[in-house]
C-alpha cells in the first residue's frame, strides 16, 4: 500500500511538473549593478511549489544555458539568483531580444524528478551614456540664393541608452546670433531613425557673411542631462546675384585729330561683388553705338583705342564721339549694365597750318 502511495505522487507531481513547463516567469534588474546583486528568488514560483507539495524536500536549481551563466548565478539550494557580473546593456543588446535574458532553469528534486523553468531578466537601461557626435567638426556648403526654409541634412549623435536617455533634443548654441538659421528633427521611432537638418530662416548674402562656424548641442533628458557638442563650419557659396558696377556712369578723353590708329583712349572699369566667374567682367562696346566701327576695346582689360585715326572735321566740327560700353559677369543669368564714354576731339593746329602751306606752295608752283 505505501508503495502504492509513493507511486502515485511521484506520477502526481511529474504530471504538474509537464504542465507547469510551458510557464515563464519574468525579472528585471537595472544594468551596471555590482556583481552579486540580487535579481530574483525562483523558489517562491510554481514549479518549485508543487515540487514542495509533492512531499520533495531536496530541491536543487541550476542555470543550463551557457550563455545565461555567463552573466547570471542561481543558488543551488535556495533558488536565488544574482548578477555574476556587471552587465551593461548596451554590450548585450545586439544579442538579446528586447533587452530580454533568456536564462534556462533546471529544477530537480529527489531522483529523476526534475523540470525546466524558462525567466526572462530584462536588462533595465540607465543613463550611463552621453550623446556623441561622429565627428567633432563637419563641414556644410549652402548657395546663397537657396529658397528659404530649404533644409539641409547634417549627422545626428550617436546614443545607446534607450528613450529619454537617447538623444532628446538637438540646439544651435553659438554662432548664430542674427538668426540665420534652426535646426529640424524628424524622427522615425518605427525604425529608430532621425534626421537632422539645417534650415536657413533668413536670406543669405556671402557678399555679408560668406561663412558660419555654428556650434550643436545634442543633449539627453536624464537627470542631469549628457551632452555633446559639435562645430558645423556652414560656407556660403556665390550666386550671380550682383551685377557689375562701373567706377563712373560717364568717362570722358580728349584726343587730338588725326592720330594713328590703335591710339589709347581711355579705360573703363567695373566691380562685381561675385565671386568666381560670377564676378569676371568682359567688356565690349554696345552695337547700337553710333560710332563704333571707330573704337574697339579689350574686353578684359576695358581698354578703349582707336580703330582708325579721328577727324576733326568729322560730320560736324568739333563734335564729340560717343560710346555705349557695356560690362557683363560671365555667370548664368547674367544682366549688362552700361556706362557712356564720351571722345572729344581737337583741332590739330600744327597739322592745319602745314597743311595749308604746303597747298600754297602747290598754287604757287
Amino acid at each position: 500500500m505505501c508503495k502504492l502511495m509513493i507511486l502515485s505522487i511521484t506520477l502526481f507531481v511529474i504530471v504538474l511538473v509537464k504542465r507547469a513547463k510551458t510557464e515563464t516567469v519574468r525579472y528585471e534588474v537595472y544594468e551596471e549593478k555590482v556583481a552579486g546583486t540580487f535579481v530574483a528568488d525562483i523558489s517562491q514560483e510554481k514549479i518549485p511549489v508543487k515540487f514542495r507539495r509533492g512531499g520533495f524536500t531536496n530541491i536543487a536549481y541550476e542555470i543550463s544555458n551557457g550563455f545565461a551563466r555567463n552573466y547570471l548565478q542561481v543558488d543551488r539550494s535556495t533558488g536565488i539568483i544574482r548578477t555574476r557580473t556587471v552587465i551593461d546593456r548596451e554590450k548585450l543588446a545586439p544579442v538579446l531580444t528586447n533587452d530580454i535574458l533568456q536564462v534556462q532553469v533546471t529544477v530537480s528534486a529527489d531522483g529523476p524528478v526534475s523540470s525546466l523553468m524558462s525567466v526572462e531578466v530584462l536588462i533595465r537601461d540607465i543613463n550611463d551614456n552621453p550623446p556623441s557626435f561622429p565627428k567633432k567638426q563637419e563641414d556644410l556648403l549652402i548657395l546663397e540664393s537657396a529658397p528659404l526654409n530649404s533644409r539641409f541634412r547634417i549627422e545626428v549623435a550617436d546614443d545607446p541608452d534607450l528613450g529619454s536617455y537617447s538623444v532628446n533634443k538637438y540646439e544651435i548654441i553659438k554662432g548664430n546670433d542674427e538668426g540665420f538659421f534652426a535646426l529640424s528633427v524628424k524622427r522615425f521611432s518605427k525604425v529608430n531613425l532621425v534626421f537632422l537638418n539645417l534650415v536657413n530662416i533668413k536670406k543669405l548674402d556671402r557678399e555679408r557673411n560668406d561663412s558660419f562656424e555654428l556650434v550643436i548641442k545634442a543633449s539627453d533628458k536624464g537627470s542631469p542631462p549628457l551632452s555633446d557638442t559639435k562645430t558645423l563650419n556652414v560656407t556660403i557659396l556665390d550666386s550671380n546675384d550682383h551685377n557689375p558696377e562701373f567706377s563712373t556712369d560717364l568717362y570722358t578723353a580728349e584726343l587730338k585729330e588725326n592720330l594713328p590708329e590703335g591710339t589709347f583712349v581711355l579705360t573703363v572699369s567695373a566691380t562685381d561683388k561675385d565671386l568666381g566667374t560670377n564676378g569676371e567682367i568682359r567688356y565690349y562696346i554696345d552695337y547700337k553705338s553710333l560710332h563704333k566701327e571707330i573704337f574697339k576695346i579689350n574686353s578684359v582689360t576695358g581698354e578703349v583705342r582707336t580703330k582708325k585715326a579721328l577727324d576733326y572735321e568729322f560730320g560736324q566740327p568739333g563734335q564729340t564721339y560717343r560710346l555705349t560700353i557695356a560690362a557683363k559677369d560671365r555667370g548664368p543669368d547674367s544682366i549688362p549694365v552700361i556706362a557712356v564714354a564720351s571722345v572729344k576731339v581737337r583741332f590739330y593746329y600744327q597739322y592745319y597750318y602745314m597743311l595749308k602751306i604746303t597747298n600754297d606752295i602747290i598754287e604757287m608752283i
